[in-house]
């Protein structure tokens, strides 16, 4: 009886694991698929929902299968669960790359080391659910709850964004004038940022700061509104500390370019 009872209770804990787990890996997936749909149509939401789908299926789902069925002793759950959840980590990330249109092949042991150090928290956050949903309290619930809102605001963000958008159509030839107002420019040579000064953009480039006060300029317009203006950035996320060799020139090394 004690026994089908446990039972029982493991089925209804990987039951709740796997539709808490769902909900907070898919809570991106609205807006990813929106801006999936609008780069290029409905052909790129389907790689999109399937790669970052990958994450439950392939990751939290088959990990979560192993700690609720295995029975002989904690110190063996955590250290095979772990080491199972190495391989399922790095195959979703193999899927999950080209949704960004990226790839996933690390060159150096260094890069390998940065992949591998990720590897701890991802178990860490399944173990950490698996240990919330065993029981019936108040510590569950509202991590249920959590899912919860977590997936709405998922959903709604692709909504906010859309209103948030700014619907300024660019000049389809280079041949043009732009002048950018009420931004604030980031000097990155200097380590400050500057107020009070439009950027005029001619053929694509920088031209002039001009002291907004004294901007006579007739060119079209676009009004920054207190936003950023980062001349020159390219890329948002980089290792700056990965070397090949030692005593060689640290390359700066591209998420999504190794």
């Amino acid at each position: 009886m004690m026994t089908r009872v446990g039972d029982e209770s493991s089925t209804r804990g990987l039951g709740r694991y796997f539709l808490l787990s769902f909900l907070l890996v898919s809570s991106p997936l609205p807006f990813l698929l929106a801006m999936q749909y609008l780069a290029g149509g409905p052909s790129n939401c389907v790689p999109a929902l399937l790669g970052w789908s990958a994450l439950a299926f392939l990751y939290w789902w088959p990990i979560g299968i192993f700690l609720f069925l295995w029975k002989r002793g904690w110190a063996s759950r955590l250290l095979i669960g772990y080491l199972i959840s190495l391989p399922l980590y790095f195959v979703c990330l193999l899927l999950i790359y080209p949704v960004f249109n990226g790839h996933f092949h690390p060159s150096s042991p260094s890069v390998w080391g940065i992949y591998f150090s990720e590897t701890p928290i991802f178990f860490a956050f399944a173990m950490f659910l698996f240990l919330l949903v065993r029981r019936d309290n108040t510590a569950r619930q509202i991590t249920s709850w959590l899912a919860i809102v977590v997936f709405a605001i998922g959903v709604a963000a692709p909504i906010f964004y859309a209103a948030r958008t700014d619907h300024y159509i660019w000049p389809k030839t280079r041949s043009v004038q732009l002048n950018v107002k009420h931004a604030r420019i980031v000097d990155a040579a200097a380590n400050r940022i500057i107020d009070g000064f439009n950027v005029h953009v001619e053929n694509g480039r920088i031209v002039a700061l001009v002291d907004a006060a004294g901007d006579s300029s007739n060119w079209p317009a676009i009004d920054a509104d207190g936003q950023y203006l980062v001349p020159g950035l390219i890329d948002v996320q980089m290792y700056t500390h990965i070397c090949r060799r030692r005593f060689e020139v640290c390359s700066l090394h591209s998420t999504f370019g190794f």
